[in-house]
């Protein structure tokens, strides 16, 4: 997903097109998301 492109509700909008997922799992975390599963998605669904 591009970041700049979208509002993610409790986040400050971003302006980079990308980040490092830990970086962005943080944000996530900091604005109050959980993580439910972290299992790699499945092909063929």
């Amino acid at each position: 997903m591009t970041l700049d492109k979208h509002q993610i509700d409790g986040l400050s909008p971003i302006s980079s097109k990308t980040m490092p997922a830990e970086v962005f799992e943080q944000l996530m975390f900091n604005a109050g998301y959980a993580v439910l599963g972290s299992a790699p998605a499945k092909g063929n669904k």
